[in-house]
């Protein structure tokens, strides 16, 4: 009997435990919360690449979704590749009329670090923008379910034949509560408005009219299993593409172990007796908030301000390199220590009085008032200088002004002053509507023009407000950047013309420290890169000598498979293909050089002495497009590239061949100014 009661009693209690233990066994776990942690855009035009604008943040575990349309959508997307991951295509789809396409890629793991994302094209894109956007807490084995694409012609539809429309409407058959709905939405010249419960993540057009590309992303959570309609409309009908996909979280864990902050090493050049402004940059792998403080102080210099930003003045009369260290901490574990390297150079000769910014009253003196290339540009100065804009590609009204102030600077005709004075003041403001690299070809000919005929003192109001706009325009935000911020961020032509006209924009207006800073940026630009090493390289590095050690143009000596690679250009020779003998033919090259001259005669007035940095490397990139000119054909300056042979015969003394000097993207008539 006392076995049995005591057997009972023991039952009792041992089966809740049971009971409660299997329930807690059998129950799911938590899911993840799936969270949006941000998206950046870029778009490109005529290129057969596409990158994001800024760098991706790093970080371990996150879901990246790469969206990329095209214009034609004839134009595929070969491959993604950023942040050391691997990238694999979720689905692509064309419009029903084959104008635009839409693709999905992902990636998910460890990054190898922070960087931006690039699409490389079957072709040449008239137009094409990419976004990326990252998600956290997603499944890390299966982080997408459902996947559909739409067009107009309905799910999964056909490349032709269909019919321009207003609005889209897909059907996700979403199988996870907490999951998201993503939509990817190929819309072209149409402005986009996300469906019921959406949230748009990024929108952005490339080109304008009929040329533009445009994409837009959006998401919303699901809150049951079940049909999902990932849907939206578009400001009037076209031809759109759509992929829609449903992410799906992860299960809930413990929080990582936090992960320590990474200090980057620091260059920075200024003159003597110069400050220096200086950012101190780090990341951190969890995004936490950071804190910076410097660990040891500069021996030939001050620090000043709180860090991250700071102000570094050298000791009075010190020339040389100097050097400080700091740490940066996340709020519970220090950073590596991170050196920022200072140069501290003399200070260049001040120019001779009346130097000009591009050429002396005395030069032009000298030169004919008789001759074919006179001619011409007087034939330009008289006639109708065309609309003036800075929002076009193509547009000459710049060069032409150019034209009327030489021709005031050598008659002394108050007509043509005049003449060049309204064409200037009908210029400003005109870049509204465009892109950074418009406003940088067409900007700096303005300029010197504006120097030719002293606008200063013969028009003080409109000399004024000239300089408002050019200072201004340093910094004006467009769809692919600031002035500014192109010429230090690409190392191609579309730096090479921003620094042009930031060198102008500097001298004319006497801002003799950031022309100091262009000046450091150039000299990394032609390869020293200890001045300047800042510049992105996310496309295909095949043309670089030293693929770990990217620049503008390839060091004195380089070469590869036995070919000469000394003056290579190559983020303008990958424009035409990845390395390969003979190379893909390309007029990127001497659109570079448009740039890099003009923005090295601008510097060189200033007492630079940029025509002999790296090895006179401006001079060595000439006789690359020379080599392979004379070997393989069909390389040399043709169309508005022809002013520039007469340019380089006159600075380095050379006799390449020259023909008439058309008007350039942001240079012409060298013909007569430099025509011996």
């Amino acid at each position: 009997m006392y076995h049995t009661t005591w057997h009972r009693q023991l039952s009792l209690v041992i089966l809740p435990i049971l009971l409660f233990g299997m329930l807690a066994l059998a129950a799911p776990a938590a899911a993840a919360t799936l969270a949006h942690e941000g998206t950046i855009a870029g778009g490109a035009t005529s290129s057969g690449s596409v990158a994001t604008a800024a760098a991706l943040p790093a970080a371990a575990g996150q879901l990246y979704l790469a969206a990329i349309t095209t214009k034609p959508g004839s134009v595929a997307v070969r491959s993604v590749a950023g942040l050391g991951l691997t990238w694999t295509l979720v689905k692509a789809q064309c419009a029903g009329r084959n104008q635009t396409r839409v693709e999905l890629w992902r990636a998910l793991g460890v990054p190898s670090g922070s960087t931006a994302v690039s699409a490389s094209l079957s072709g040449t894109a008239g137009n094409a923008v990419i976004t990326v956007a990252r998600y956290s807490g997603v499944d890390p084995t299966a982080p997408l379910g459902a996947v559909v694409s739409a067009n107009t012609l309905g799910t999964g539809g056909a490349c032709s034949g269909g019919v321009d429309g207003a609005a889209y409407n897909v059907s996700l058959p979403a199988s996870t509560p907490g999951a998201l709905a993503f939509g990817a939405v190929a819309m072209r010249n149409r402005t986009h408005t996300p469906g019921s419960g959406y949230t748009e993540r990024a929108e952005k057009i490339q080109g304008s009219s009929g040329d533009a590309a445009g994409l837009a992303i959006e998401d919303r959570g699901v809150a049951a299993a079940g049909a999902l309609p990932v849907n939206g409309s578009f400001t009037g009908s076209v031809d759109w593409a759509v992929v829609a996909v449903e992410i799906r979280p992860g299960e809930a864990g413990p929080p990582p172990a936090n992960r320590p902050p990474i200090a980057q090493n620091g260059v920075a050049s200024t003159q003597q007796g110069t400050p220096v402004a200086i950012s101190l940059a780090a990341s951190d792998p969890d995004n936490n908030p950071l804190t910076y403080r410097v660990a040891s102080q500069p021996t030939s210099g001050v620090l000043a301000g709180t860090a991250p930003a700071l102000t570094y003045t050298p000791n009075l009369g010190f020339t040389g390199n100097d050097s400080f260290t700091f740490i940066a901490n996340d709020g519970q574990a220090d950073s590596n220590i991170a050196t920022v390297s200072i140069v501290v150079t003399s200070a260049p000769p001040p120019p001779p009085s009346g130097a000009g910014l591009w050429i002396s009253a005395d030069q032009i003196a000298r030169l004919p008032i008789s001759g074919a290339a006179w001619d011409r540009m007087k034939a330009a100065a008289d006639g109708d200088l065309g609309t003036p804009t800075l929002a076009d590609f193509n547009a000459n009204h710049d060069v032409r002004t150019l034209a009327v102030a030489l021709v005031y600077a050598r008659t002394g005709d108050a007509r043509y002053r005049q003449k060049a004075t309204e064409a200037i003041s009908a210029a400003i403001g005109k870049e509204a509507g465009g892109l950074v690299i418009m406003m940088a070809r067409n900007l700096v000919c303005y300029i010197i023009a504006a120097d030719l005929i002293d606008l200063k003192t013969y028009d003080p109001a409109l000399d004024g407000r000239f300089r408002a706009w050019i200072s201004a325009a340093r910094y004006e935000q467009f769809s692919d950047g600031t002035l500014i911020g192109e010429h230090e961020r690409r190392a191609n032509n579309h730096g090479t013309m921003p620094g042009a006209s930031r060198a102008a924009i500097d001298v004319y207006l006497g801002d003799m420290q950031d022309l100091a800073r262009t000046a450091q940026v150039f000299r990394g630009w032609v390869g020293d890169r200890s001045a300047y090493a800042g510049f992105s390289y996310t496309n295909d590095l095949s043309w670089q000598a030293d693929p770990t050690k990217p620049v503008a143009i390839d060091p004195v000596g380089a070469s590869k498979d036995g070919h000469s690679l000394d003056g290579a250009m190559p983020e303008e020779m990958r424009r035409g293909c990845a390395i390969q003998w003979p190379p893909c033919k390309t007029g990127y090259p001497w659109e570079g050089l448009q740039g890099a001259l003009v923005q090295a005669n601008i510097l060189s007035r200033q007492g630079y002495d940029v025509w002999n940095w790296q090895d006179r490397a401006l001079l060595r990139a000439v006789v690359f497009l020379d080599g392979i000119e004379k070997q393989y054909g069909g390389w040399w300056a043709t169309g508005d590239d022809t002013w520039v042979p007469w340019f380089v015969n006159y600075v380095y003394g050379t006799s390449y061949p020259t023909t008439t000097a058309n008007i350039g993207k942001n240079m012409g008539w060298t013909d007569w100014m430099y025509g011996r």
